[in-house]
């Protein structure tokens, strides 16, 4: 027991003298790449408690007395290395992220399981330490509770990668509003609006929660968008499947002239439920819809006559040209939602929002692109009048550039200037320096994606890793069990040129290669004996 508490302090201390060399080190030296250093700490765990590697070979290896120990405790001490190596893995190589949402729908899709690569850009040393393994922000089956401890913040460290984010690259990052809230205090008069204020915690920015986008801007470069189109440094950027893996989709309206009843569905007159019937549409044509203008009856559809298809201009006029088969006969409009749409369509089906009672088409994100304008857009000011398919110019800031500090650069570094970079302007600040890098993040789904056009800008010690491949994918609103896993898109590749490689069947050979692997062996020996 008395060399177990002497090993423990030894370790303490040697680890302490150990981080405190290399942080003085890379401080004098200024030299990155050292801080690969900090991952002599396991060498200093292997010298005190596992003993793998002999540290003195130029001396005779010391035979350890084996002791005999108790089933328990052989049981505890593998599983907790079990979780020390699983958590090195997680927080510097491999992370395991499940796509939640719709908004690269088409490039990634929701219930998509990926492995995100932390090496790639540089794995970032722990800005909180002391946390829970396999736990991000919050403790299983509680709604707030944190899973680490705040008391230790040692600040932006990351080790030097061997790619840099480069344009269309799909990226994981921590969002980096999530330490502001909105608090509803009351409703205002016709409840359309709830009425309150922003308030901030102290959220650590390592532990805000994980998101996935596709980077559309670089430092250094100038974004607009121009109805819907997106243009980088005065050129428009078309991602086609052949030359960037993804696929970009928009909203669009449909209209049926005529009640479409849901023969396929149920018989007619019958009541459904709209949640069925949207879970219908996606699975028959793969893409995300939601019905609106509800019957006089209520929430229970029997009959279509407005929706919204969020997907590509193909798969739209693939669902009307479907519905046509299935002996709809009446006109069919199809038009693409833009803001211009909204404001000159004098009946528009959605153009009345109310968020507490859920009534007509309710948008999946905060910005509800479709009823509210500009306010609700980054950087929150009325003067510059964007919408989701009108935006900027805005330049995303690099390290090094200077601004000149005036009323139209504040209202838009501003906040970056004093949330990201922790520096408090004051009156006499003519020019400021940016001390980071800083991304421009947005879904493929461009009508369906909370991004950089609702946030701002992404500063790089909020930069996670690069998802590398994707070894699951479950759809939990198809109808039948051995339609849950979509099995093409197992064991697929993200990033790359063309279609994405598809893996399952070399990883199934793989399998019952290991499995068989002895009797394999066994029977390649016997035929050599007999050849010779």
């Amino acid at each position: 027991m008395v060399t177990k508490i002497k090993n423990i302090t030894l370790f303490l201390a040697t680890s302490f003298l150990f981080i405190l060399f290399v942080f003085t080190l890379v401080k004098i030296t200024n030299l990155q790449g050292l801080k690969w250093l900090y991952f002599g700490l396991l060498c200093i765990i292997d010298h005190y408690f596992f003993y793998f590697i002999n540290w003195t070979p130029w001396k005779p290896k010391k035979k350890r007395e084996k002791r005999k120990k108790n089933k328990l405790l052989e049981w505890i001490e593998s599983i907790f290395f079990a979780i020390i190596a699983a958590t090195l893995i997680h927080v510097f190589l491999i992370q395991p992220y499940v796509i939640p949402t719709s908004s690269l729908e088409g490039t990634l899709i929701r219930g998509d399981f990926l492995f995100v690569s932390k090496f790639h850009y540089g794995s970032n040393v722990p800005n909180t330490p002391l946390f829970l393994p396999f736990m991000h922000n919050k403790l299983p089956f509680t709604k707030n509770t944190p899973s680490y401890l705040d008391w230790i913040q040692l600040g932006y460290n990351r080790l030097p990668g061997f790619q840099k984010i480069k344009r269309n690259d799909i990226v994981v990052f921590n969002w980096p509003t999530d330490n502001i809230m909105w608090e509803c205090e009351e409703w205002n008069k016709d409840e359309t609006e709830c009425l309150g204020k922003w308030i901030e915690n102290d959220m650590p920015f390592d532990k805000k929660t994980n998101y996935v986008k596709r980077c559309t801007a670089i430092a250094g470069d100038t974004l607009e968008i121009k109805d819907g189109n997106l243009i980088v440094n005065s050129e428009i950027q078309n991602i086609p499947n052949d030359t960037v893996r993804g696929t970009i989709q928009h909203a669009y309206w449909i209209h049926f002239e005529e009640k479409n009843y849901i023969k396929y569905l149920k018989p007619i007159g019958k009541q459904i439920d709209q949640n069925k019937i949207e879970k219908a549409f996606q699975n028959n044509y793969n893409v995300e819809v939601t019905l609106i203008s509800p019957p006089e009856r209520g929430w229970k559809y029997s009959y279509l006559k407005d929706m919204i298809v969020q997907g590509t201009k193909e798969e739209v006029e693939n669902l009307v040209k479907n519905e046509r088969k299935k002996g709809y006969k009446a006109k069919i409009s199809v038009k693409r939602i833009t803001q211009e749409l909204i404001d000159t369509t004098k009946k528009f089906p959605f153009s009345k929002f109310n968020p507490r009672i859920n009534y007509n088409y309710n948008h999946n994100t905060y910005t509800d692109i479709l009823t509210k304008k500009t306010s609700s857009l980054f950087p929150y000011d009325l003067k510059h009048n964007w919408d989701f398919d009108n935006y900027g110019p805005i330049y995303i800031p690099k390290k090094g550039d200077q601004i000149v500090l005036n009323d139209s650069t504040l209202k838009i570094y501003k906040d970056v200037i004093e949330n990201y970079e922790s520096y408090k302007l004051k009156e006499s600040d003519t020019v400021y320096t940016f001390q980071m890098d800083y991304y421009w993040m947005m879904g493929d789904n461009r009508h369906n994606s909370q991004d950089s056009r609702a946030w701002g800008f992404v500063p790089e010690d909020h930069v996670v890793g690069k998802p590398i491949f994707l070894w699951l994918s479950v759809d939990l609103g198809a109808d039948k069990i051995y339609n849950k896993i979509r099995w093409k898109r197992m064991f697929s590749t993200i990033h790359g040129n063309g279609n994405s490689r598809w893996y399952l069947p070399h990883f199934i050979i793989f399998m019952i290669i290991i499995y068989f692997r002895k009797k394999i062996y066994n029977q390649i020996s016997k035929f050599k004996k007999k050849e010779s």
